[in-house]
């Protein structure tokens, strides 16, 4: 969904900005890289407080709140670089892919990006999302020569809790959850676009 529209915008000549990338310590605006880098200890406390916050949500629960202002202060961060990458590109206009669940974190990135962001959001059932997420990850580790639970088994241990099966874990608290605990748009100026099979 997000990448796909990114990618659509870039080849229209926008540059394509994948948040995951620069949480994860790669090139958010390079080629995507799905290999694990090895990870500033920044990157891991960034991974670390964005699962618990993103599995919080799609618990159903509130994140507590030295959690939320943390991933507040690392979005605040991604929208640094981006500010970067357009100062040194002002011809360009940037599309900024990354989940962004909660009103109050939007407006932190709206203040800090500024009055020419434009919001679009991508929402869909949680089932429809299971699928597809487990399906995107099952075909980048085949690119990988990998198998779903060899490719997961590269992610960083500090995600997981101990003992469980990580793919059981990821489908009971992201694939078939991602929906939950997002917020809607809370004026219509933010596009919203339900994704389903129909959607091209």
């Amino acid at each position: 969904g997000k990448t796909t529209l990114a990618l659509a915008l870039k080849e229209q000549g926008w540059i394509a900005f994948e948040g995951d990338n620069f949480f994860s310590g790669t090139d958010p605006i390079g080629d995507m890289d799905y290999n694990t880098p090895e990870q500033s200890e920044q990157h891991k406390q960034w991974t670390k407080d964005s699962m618990s916050f993103f599995t919080t949500l799609w618990a159903g629960k509130i994140p507590d709140a030295d959690l939320k202002e943390r991933v507040a202060v690392g979005y605040e961060t991604m929208c640094s670089a981006v500010l970067d990458v357009g100062q040194k590109n002002p011809e360009k206009s940037i599309v900024i892919t990354r989940g962004v669940y909660s009103n109050d974190l939007r407006a932190r990135v709206t203040e800090k990006l500024g009055p020419k962001l434009k919001w679009v959001f991508l929402t869909s059932s949680n089932e429809w999302l299971g699928e597809k997420i487990e399906a995107r990850f099952v075909g980048q580790a085949a690119s990988m020569g990998k198998t779903l639970d060899e490719f997961i088994g590269t992610w960083p241990a500090e995600i997981f809790p101990d003992g469980e099966d990580r793919i059981a874990y990821l489908r009971r608290s992201w694939w078939q959850s991602s929906m939950t605990g997002f917020d809607p748009p809370v004026d219509d100026t933010m596009i919203s676009i339900y994704v389903d099979d129909s959607v091209t």
